[in-house]
């Protein structure tokens, strides 16, 4: 009986991860979806600016994807804020969209275990500290 009950909690620990990535990957779409219909629409950085007639510099504007990554990053410190911190599988897929966006970091995921940050382990997305915990807690 206990083996039944310990595969039963395993299976409902995989089924709640696999909703939780969908979920995330959902959030991802529907930050680039709408960072393309900004920049289709001319407003890219101009929301809630009462400015959207003003010029900005294209070499300051954000790709969709950047964009989607500053959101989801965004939301993950929101999450540690409220004691929910994302996985650190998570925060290493972070830092390799960062990577493959073109998006500076202080650190990855590996510098942010020395303890330098009061608040724990961490990755830097555009200079937001993000809370992660360890694979192994």
């Amino acid at each position: 009986m206990g083996s039944v009950a310990v595969t039963g909690a395993a299976v409902f620990v995989a089924t709640a991860a696999t909703v939780h990535n969908v979920v995330m990957c959902k959030k991802l779409v529907d930050a680039i979806v709408d960072a393309v219909e900004d920049e289709e629409n001319g407003t890219v950085g101009k929301k809630d600016t009462g400015e959207t007639s003003k010029e900005i510099d294209d070499s300051k504007r954000q790709t969709p994807d950047q964009k989607a990554l500053k959101d989801l990053a965004d939301e993950a410190e929101m999450k540690a804020r409220a004691r929910h911190p994302i996985s650190e599988d998570e925060a290493r897929i972070l830092d390799d969209w960062a990577d493959e966006y073109g998006v500076p970091q202080h650190h990855k995921t590996d510098g942010g275990k020395d303890g330098h940050w009061i608040n724990g382990d961490h990755t830097h997305i555009y200079g937001k500290h993000v809370q992660y915990v360890n694979n192994t807690d």
